[in-house]
């Protein structure tokens, strides 16, 4: 990282016609230097290996029940699905029910119903629908940027992250942090369902007549606690809550 600071500098000092001692001539920050005394250069962070899930686990259960005789036929199932982020920002769950029936009443009308059910809980990253921008973090972050403050260095640190504030000149948001305190998760719960009645008039005919409904519901939940440049990089002090709602319906 060092050599590749030093080598833009020089290329762009060359290209602005500048050499040592001219106003304006750039030089690495101190603390990038090994005579400094204070240098960071002994700290080599790796900002992948915390924030990237390399094997995100899916998990999928399903149990299911169906039976029936001459007068009635049932079936129910539940299901379990989960899924995690590639990236340490959050992942999905989906708890699911369906369960039909049909019955003959006498030899000429039979009546059924079906219904579903599900509820789907979504965590994302602080961007809404991305990654909660942690590639682009890792690729920005320099090496001698700590994730933690793991020395408790920072006073009054409430998260445990650090912000690196004017480290080598530098201060960039510590995303993986952030994440880490904020919840954004969309919740999402669906009904659907119908019933029917079907008249056997005379031998080969029949009359049926049937009701569906779709229902949806979603609730957004988003909080996001203050923060100092100190503690994550930047300064969000205030503390931000949002809870949006919405329903669908369809008969």
């Amino acid at each position: 990282y060092v050599e590749l600071a030093q080598e833009a500098l020089t290329n762009r000092n060359n290209q602005d016609g500048l050499s040592p001692g001219d106003d304006g001539f750039r030089v690495l920050n101190p603390q990038l230097l090994a005579s400094s005394p204070n240098n960071v250069l002994n700290i080599n962070t790796d900002w992948q290996t915390p924030t990237i899930n390399k094997n995100a686990p899916i998990n999928n259960y399903s149990v299911g029940v169906s039976g029936g005789n001459d007068f009635a036929n049932y079936f129910f199932s539940a299901g379990y699905f989960s899924q995690k982020s590639i990236t340490k920002v959050g992942g999905l769950e989906r708890y699911s029910m369906r369960m039909n029936s049909d019955y003959k009443i006498g030899k000429r009308l039979k009546v059924g119903e079906t219904l579903s059910l599900s509820y789907e809980a979504v965590r994302k990253g602080i961007n809404g629908e991305g990654d909660g921008y942690l590639y682009s973090d890792d690729i920005a972050m320099p090496p001698f940027f700590k994730i933690y403050d793991d020395q408790n260095t920072i006073p009054d640190n409430r998260y445990g992250f650090n912000g690196n504030l004017n480290v080598a000149g530098l201060t960039i948001g510590n995303q993986y942090g952030i994440n880490q305190i904020v919840d954004r998760t969309y919740h999402n719960y669906t009904v659907l369902g119908g019933l029917f009645a079907e008249l056997e008039i005379i031998d080969g005919l029949k009359f049926r007549s049937a009701a569906s409904v779709d229902f949806g519901y979603g609730r957004n939940m988003t909080w996001q606690p203050g923060y100092t440049a100190e503690e994550l990089g930047l300064d969000r002090e205030v503390n931000n809550y949002g809870d949006a709602r919405s329903e669908s319906y369809t008969q």
